[in-house]
């Protein structure tokens, strides 16, 4: 249900290209808000995240799955060039070795992203690529006379998910089909900056990002490792 192509399946049905037929893009998007009411029913169902949580709720099923809350701080919520309120950052620790950032907007979940480093049980099978999302395979530079396409070697995906939507279903399905590695063997992408901070310059933001990991307890720092 989550992966439905919802242009695909109008086009099934019109037999017209979605790009060339006004009709079929409706007809797509009406698949698309019926399916995304059937699919934030099924994960309510199933005791999962949806995108329409609150802040609170949200919170809470973390904790519930063993999130521990690592870093906290608030910015403003800023609207058409005024402050209207304001938001709360986060990031958490499962003992799995994942970290997850969200935030808040005006009491509801904003974004959220959970990172991981993760060895699948086998790189070849179909279930690899529908258990990932963004990431990448690592290259251990003291293998490099190994070949990198070779089964043979042990992979480990360097990747991280959206945590927003169905994060149970995805943890779950990673833990099924391979195991998550702690200590990391490399950092996926961290961004532990809110929106305000975002609009800063480079050099900020990695000072920004510096200052967030130091507030983490030195077992955790060890475990993402040097930052890069």
């Amino acid at each position: 249900m989550i992966s439905f192509d919802f242009l695909q399946e109008a086009e099934k049905i019109t037999k017209q290209n979605y790009k060339e037929d006004p009709d079929t893009v409706a007809l797509g998007l009406q698949l698309s808000m019926a399916s995304s009411l059937v699919i934030e029913k099924l994960l309510q169902a199933r005791g999962d995240t949806v995108y329409s949580m609150t802040m609170d709720d949200y919170v809470n099923k973390i904790t519930e799955i063993g999130f521990t809350k690592i870093h906290e701080h608030f910015c403003k919520r800023i609207f058409n060039g005024k402050v209207e309120g304001e938001e709360v950052f986060q990031v958490w620790y499962h003992s799995d070795g994942l970290i997850l950032v969200c935030d808040s907007y005006n009491g509801h979940r904003n974004s959220a992203k959970v990172l991981y480093n993760w060895q699948p049980t086998d790189i070849s099978s179909s279930e690899f690529c529908k258990c990932i999302s963004s990431g990448h395979i690592y290259n251990d530079p003291n293998n490099s006379d190994k070949d990198d396409n070779s089964d043979k070697d042990e992979k480990i995906w360097i990747g991280d998910h959206d945590a927003r939507e169905a994060l149970v279903f995805k943890l779950n399905r990673l833990k099924k089909n391979g195991k998550f590695i702690k200590p990391w063997v490399q950092q996926p992408f961290l961004w532990f900056i809110d929106q305000e901070q975002s609009k800063e310059k480079p050099i900020k933001r990695g000072e920004i990002n510096k200052q967030v990991i130091s507030t983490f307890s030195i077992q955790i720092q060890n475990m993402i490792g040097k930052f890069e």
